[in-house]
């Protein structure tokens, strides 16, 4: 199996304490709990890619993490990931370590970025009419970026347009995922299994949400 999640953020105060208000007493709480819900469905047979900001902590807590945690993990480097840089850090644990990368995941064209990116390779190509390419990212936690990126995706989606290789005249194609941790209990998911925690929350109103910490450090008034 295949699985996505992002901005786990091992060993960061500041997530727990502050930007996400993480429900743990601690970051030794929260890494226990984080590493026991990964591998509760990641097997040694799976690959998991994480999207960025995996570990907020030296080559040694680094390793620490990676070696309890199962499967084979591909990492998309995130602005938080400093440990790489660490000679302590032990490269053999990750697949490979990009800053970008495109996947075939079953009928899917998976487009992955630590960064959101409204327009993405082959957004607008179809097969048979349906549209199977998919943006993952992470970054923006459930912040006003979040909230903001998902006003942009319905005003995206609104403009209806002729795409090549599609009959007749459709709505503009966005499939836009935020893969935060935290809306999957900290669990990696397929990408489909992505897709429908999205659309849930595009359901909602985004401007009735209550959004924690801007990615910048602004804090929410």
């Amino acid at each position: 199996m295949i699985y996505y999640i992002s901005d786990l953020h091992y060993f960061d105060e500041l997530v727990v304490h502050f930007k996400d208000c993480r429900p743990f007493a601690s970051t030794e709480e929260m890494n226990r709990y984080m590493i026991r819900q990964w591998n509760s469905r990641v097997t040694g047979q799976d690959t998991v890619y994480v999207l960025g900001d995996f570990i907020k902590g030296s080559g040694r807590q680094a390793n620490e993490i990676l070696r309890q945690l199962a499967g084979r993990i591909c990492l998309i480097v995130g602005n938080h990931d400093e440990y790489l840089q660490d000679p302590e850090y032990d490269r053999s644990r990750f697949e490979w370590v990009r800053s970008y990368a495109e996947i075939k995941d079953g009928d899917h064209f998976v487009v992955m970025s630590h960064y959101p990116m409204i327009f993405y390779n082959n957004q607008y190509r179809s097969e048979e009419g349906i549209f199977h390419s998919v943006m993952l990212h992470g970054h923006i936690h459930r912040t006003y970026d979040d909230a903001m990126l998902r006003e942009l995706i319905a005003l995206q989606r609104r403009h209806r347009q002729r795409l090549y290789g599609y009959k007749g005249v459709t709505d503009t194609p966005s499939t836009i995922v935020n893969t935060f941790c935290m809306f999957s209990d900290y669990i990696p998911l397929t990408a489909d299994e992505w897709i429908r925690v999205q659309k849930k929350r595009e359901e909602q109103d985004p401007t009735k949400e209550k959004p924690h910490y801007a990615p910048g450090g602004g804090i929410p008034v």
